[in-house]
């Protein structure tokens, strides 16, 4: 899969609690359906109130270190992953596991397969 295969959306900036964000999810997936989906969704987030988004995408991904989103992960049985033993496929990503990646240009490898 390349680059070009790839559609980007964005949630509002407006969004700021957990369940604007679930909604803004949902809505970018029904729009993507409606598109001749279904496409496969990663969402890509850097603290505890992107945890129910990044669980409703197909793949979910944690940028940086933040020890309080590990610790709600594991109450709700989430297991958090280096984002490098993530599936070569975002397909094949596995459901309650939160991939977390160092840096914009590890999840760029991660997308990608190179550094864009």
């Amino acid at each position: 899969m390349d680059s070009d295969s790839f559609g980007v959306s964005r949630a509002p900036r407006c969004v700021q609690n957990p369940q604007g964000k679930d909604s803004a999810l949902t809505g970018l997936l029904s729009h993507t359906d409606n598109k001749g989906g279904p496409g496969m969704t990663v969402y890509v987030g850097g603290c505890v109130l992107d945890l129910g988004a990044m669980l409703g995408a197909d793949c979910g991904v944690v940028i940086g270190e933040d020890e309080a989103f590990e610790r709600v992960a594991a109450c709700y049985g989430v297991q958090v992953r280096q984002l490098v033993t993530a599936p070569l496929k975002i397909e094949d990503c596995v459901p309650g596991v939160v991939y977390k990646g160092s840096s914009w240009v590890e999840l760029g490898v991660f997308l990608f397969g190179t550094v864009h």
